[in-house]
């Protein structure tokens, strides 16, 4: 994505809080509650406003987007914001940071996944977002491609009736579901192992861990994207562990996002075989000796 809009450095540091603050394992703190209760009313349509705004502003930078689909967008990004008052979400809260860091953020899969999409050339296409927090990317990128069937993976209980509220609220009700599950555990069950045609996880974990965590749902042939900012030492160190879980690095694409001194990296890992069976591990002995 290209142009001539700087972005300023208070975005940028509020991307690297976003990026360093969620887990698919560990649950994150919720807001105090009594604070909640001092904040003004929730103005959705002045919000909404500021995100249409914003819009506009990136209108350049963005996808091919319906009217009815920026409708969505618009109301999804109302929800987020609404729900992270009493509910901590994300760490990005302006609709200008949230269009930037969130949607074109989540809509850098979007080539990839349309590639995914035409070599596959199936009915059912499965996609898996591991520690899905507030949706993104799996809930931008469904919008835009309502063929892809959807499940977003959370440990947080809270945060999926987030999802499911979502769902509901966006009428996603086909083809996309919310799973309240460690993905340790999950990527151990028949229903979701080797199930999945592309995987994503968005800044999750240290990339050998996080490869442990997702190659098991990957189908042999499918593909698990993992997207970082500065990750360089981390692709190094995940070498061993790609080898031992059956997959090999199939590209690094570096991007920045609308031109605005935020740098991202998707890692392709294309999965050869089904992993050993004795992977994932306990979330435990991932973190006392992580593979890479």
């Amino acid at each position: 994505m290209t142009g001539n809009k700087s972005a300023e450095s208070p975005a940028k540091a509020r991307f690297e809080g976003e990026r360093s603050g969620r887990s698919a394992s560990k649950e994150r703190p919720v807001e105090n509650r009594r604070s909640a209760a001092f904040h003004p009313p929730f103005d959705a349509p002045a919000f909404r406003s500021e995100c249409q705004r914003a819009f506009d502003l990136y209108r350049p930078y963005l996808p091919e987007i319906s009217p009815e689909q920026e409708e969505q967008l618009l109301t999804y990004l109302a929800l987020v914001a609404e729900t992270n008052r009493s509910l901590n979400l994300t760490a990005i809260s302006k609709a200008e940071d949230m269009l930037l860091l969130h949607l074109i953020d989540s809509w850098t899969l979007l080539p990839l996944l349309d590639r995914e999409l035409e070599a596959q050339a199936q009915a059912d296409f499965r996609f898996l977002d591991i520690g899905s927090g507030a949706g993104f990317p799996g809930i931008p990128l469904k919008l835009l491609r309502p063929q892809i069937e959807l499940c977003m993976l959370d440990a947080l209980q809270k945060r999926i009736h987030f999802l499911q509220r979502a769902i509901g609220q966006l009428a996603l009700n086909h083809g996309c579901t919310a799973l309240h599950a460690r993905a340790e555990e999950a990527g151990c069950l028949p229903e979701y192992r080797d199930r999945f045609d592309l995987v994503t996880a968005r800044a999750v974990a240290d990339l050998p861990l996080l490869l442990e965590l997702a190659l098991p749902f990957v189908k042999p042939g499918g593909l698990f994207i993992a997207m970082k900012a500065e990750a360089d030492e981390e692709i190094r160190r995940a070498e061993k562990a790609a080898r031992l879980l059956s997959a090999v690095k199939e590209e690094v694409c570096e991007l920045e996002l609308a031109d605005s001194g935020v740098k991202r990296k998707l890692i392709l890992y294309r999965k050869l075989r089904p992993c050993p069976s004795r992977y994932p591990r306990t979330f435990a002995k991932m973190k006392k000796a992580p593979l890479g």
